[in-house]
């Protein structure tokens, strides 16, 4: 029998990740390659030509035998940062013109704690659509969706031609209550593709019809803003492969921890922001379903970033919002905290003061080790010094790293100043700040949010996971950390076993008194608005080719009581009652803000409504091993650094292929993988299990 393989890639801030799965056998294999800023798709073949390397399988072969192929992609999230964006144009309500530049009385949206510090310094980003390409049109749509003041189709003409003379490549439509009734958007939508059909367009009522006029028009504009350039990357990928000898349907890794085709991703290029961290918790939610855990705090610690999510019995934690450069948008995501910690952050002195991040070394020059002309110390320079790190072993030896390049960045830039010249005290107080950062991060997500984590296991991945969670999770009350076999690819596994999903969402608002006959007109509303949704989302996955056996849908509604800001999302089980619906909110009330808390007199809202449709996709096999009873011995010994004796020791290094199901390591040790190393600290147990993930747990 052929084999069929089935192959996932993501692209990172520093490499570019594969993992490749043989679907019959479940070898699989990983492999990773610097990412390439200045051209992703050249990154991108890369790595799928360290597969074929690595597999001894010729490329054209290996494409043509895979059956499902999943990328996450940083393109839109770039351009995004890097202000290279279509020049955008935007058509709203006359009178809301100023809505972009007033954003909301928040400046500190996406900050750090420390930028936010500086509050003088704080200010509200440049606006991604420029004042003079900004358009009202005469309109008017009331609060219940009525027609106030019709819309006038020259007027329209003439400022959609006025934009496309002042060389827009992209216009976005965001009209005041179009979430509510659509006409207007749609007649103006029309008029712009009849003037200028290659001009891309988009409108906020086929995109997220939510209440909210800033973020509803920030993200129409970033969606637009991202379009043309996202249009032209992922044609290019797709034509590459395909020239590569790929056969099988692209699929592209979108922020709602799922999978999307091309075409339709293009429509909403929007939702590919973040895509990778997306995959990475999907990945974890898949590993811990494995190993039967319901609850899983997950750590993904790469080259420029730390990042944090939450599984919750089984499912992901989501978000209504997510932002990116201070802007808010409604973007229904997987719920991600991030820092600018990881191992490319840069030390430096803030007066005397030592701070790390959140500049990063990035993939060029990168930290000082790669000898590509960086000065600056970093996180991994850190790790080499104290001797985490094997600079001969570095992704499996293919790179050498120079490990007097580190101890010079850091005694020059930090140990000098501060540290009366010990480079190893400086690197030893390098890594106590960055472990502490991403430790703060966590109990941001986890305890500030009413979580008891004594009842989670984390999850460490990313190429400096494992070599930093032993640290930043000592002082968390978790019952252990779980580190991936294939961590350091990890979220490209996490792509490869997505499904497909698309999410919609629709405001609606309405406060419920007590009186049935209002909760019986609610509830033929709900009823009608769901239908609707589903229909939407049986016609989403037709077009991608999924039968209706493999789809599955999902209904949520997002209620709050009457006069209060913030609104919790409750699942709506298909065919369920409102009343009973209602009293499911009340519980996750008590239960995340105490019992008692509730307060019926001031009624129920429902603000919005959620709407997931999924699409049951092929999911590759985790090979599982047999338990050995083989002695586990290390291929050498050399000094490291260990905070609790304030002083090198000799230690056990161990290689993590060698390591069997059942094999048991008592620290101080270190664990050398391709592509990462697992940190064994003094008083933990590292044991290995039948799936070959490393589990540390306290003696």
């Amino acid at each position: 029998m052929e084999s069929k393989y089935g192959i996932g890639i993501d692209i990172g801030g520093t490499f570019t990740d594969a993992y490749l799965v043989d679907l019959h056998s479940g070898d699989s294999v990983q492999a990773k390659v610097s990412t390439t800023p200045e051209d992703l798709v050249v990154g991108i073949k890369n790595s799928i030509l360290e597969l074929s390397r690595i597999t001894r399988i010729q490329t054209e072969h290996l494409l043509g035998n895979c059956v499902k192929f999943v990328h996450s992609t940083t393109q839109s999230t770039n351009v995004i940062f890097t202000r290279t964006g279509a020049k955008t144009g935007l058509v709203t309500t006359a009178g809301f013109e100023d809505t972009l530049a007033i954003m909301r009385a928040k400046r500190s949206a996406g900050l750090t704690i420390l930028e936010r510090q500086h509050y003088s310094m704080v200010d509200k980003p440049e606006p991604i659509v420029a004042r003079s390409l900004i358009r009202g049109v005469s309109e008017r749509i009331d609060h219940s969706g009525r027609v106030i003041v019709p819309l006038k189709e020259q007027d329209v003409i003439d400022k959609i031609r006025d934009l496309l003379d002042q060389g827009v490549d992209s216009i976005a439509i965001c009209l005041l209550w179009s979430f509510l009734n659509p006409e207007h958007e749609k007649k103006i939508e029309k008029i712009v593709r009849k003037l200028s059909p290659e001009t891309f367009v988009t409108t906020s009522s086929s995109l997220f019809p939510l209440l909210g006029e800033y973020e509803r028009s920030i993200t129409v504009v970033l969606n637009a803003y991202v379009g043309p350039l996202m249009t032209k990357y992922l044609d290019r990928v797709s034509a590459e492969l395909v020239e590569l000898g790929l056969r099988c349907p692209l699929l592209i890794v979108t922020s709602q921890g799922g999978v999307m085709t091309p075409s339709v991703a293009l429509d909403r290029p929007i939702t590919t922001v973040e895509s990778g961290p997306s995959a990475g918790v999907i990945g974890s939610q898949y590993l811990a379903n494995l190993m039967g855990l319901g609850n899983i705090i997950v750590t993904d610690v790469g080259g420029t970033t730390f990042k944090v999510g939450v599984i919750v019995d089984g499912r992901a934690a989501t978000s209504q919002t997510s932002v990116i450069t201070q802007f808010t948008l409604n973007n229904p995501a997987i719920e991600i905290l991030s820092i600018g910690s990881g191992g490319g952050s840069i030390a430096w002195l803030d007066g005397t003061r030592l701070r790390v991040g959140p500049k990063s070394a990035q993939a060029f020059p990168g930290p000082a080790c790669y000898g590509r002309g960086g000065t600056e110390p970093t996180v991994t320079d850190a790790d080499i010094v104290l001797g985490y790190i094997n600079p001969d072993y570095f992704l499996g030896g293919r790179i050498k790293l120079n490990k007097e390049l580190s101890f010079k960045a850091i005694k020059e830039r930090i140990a000098d100043r501060v540290f009366e010249g010990d480079a190893v005290k400086a690197a030893s107080g390098i890594r106590e700040i960055v472990d502490e950062q991403m430790s703060g991060l966590i109990r941001k997500a986890t305890l500030e949010r009413g979580l008891d984590i004594r009842q989670f296991s984390l999850m460490a991945y990313g190429g400096a996971g494992p070599t930093h969670a032993g640290q930043y999770a000592s002082s968390l009350p978790i019952k252990n950390i779980i580190i991936p076999y294939f961590a350091t690819v990890h979220s490209a596994l996490g792509a490869l076993v997505s499904d497909s999903v698309h999410v919609h969402e629709f405001s609606d608002p309405q406060l419920l008194g007590s009186p049935d006959s209002v909760i019986q007109m609610a509830q033929d509303n709900v009823d009608r608005v769901f239908a609707s949704m589903e229909k939407e989302g049986v016609l989403v996955l037709s077009s991608e080719g999924i039968s209706e056996s493999q789809m599955e849908f999902r209904r949520y509604i997002y209620a709050k009581y009457g006069r209060q800001v913030h609104s919790l999302l409750v699942p709506v089980s298909k065919g369920e009652k409102l009343r009973e619906s209602l009293e499911g909110f009340e519980s996750l009330y008590e239960q995340k803000y105490g019992r008692g808390s509730f307060y019926r007199e001031a009624g129920i809202e429902l603000v919005s409504f959620r709407h997931e449709s999924i699409g049951r996709l092929l999911v590759p096999p985790l090979k599982k091993w047999d338990k050995s009873n083989v002695t586990q011995t290390p291929k050498n010994n050399r000094k490291v650094y260990w905070n609790s004796f304030g002083d090198f020791g000799d230690t056990p290094i161990f290689s993590g292929d060698s390591l069997q199901p059942g094999a048991t390591i008592k620290g101080p040790a270190v664990i050398e993988h391709y592509g990462t190393t697992i940190v064994i600290h003094p008083r933990q147990i590292a044991t290995v299990d039948e799936y070959l993930n490393t589990i540390i747990t306290r003696e």
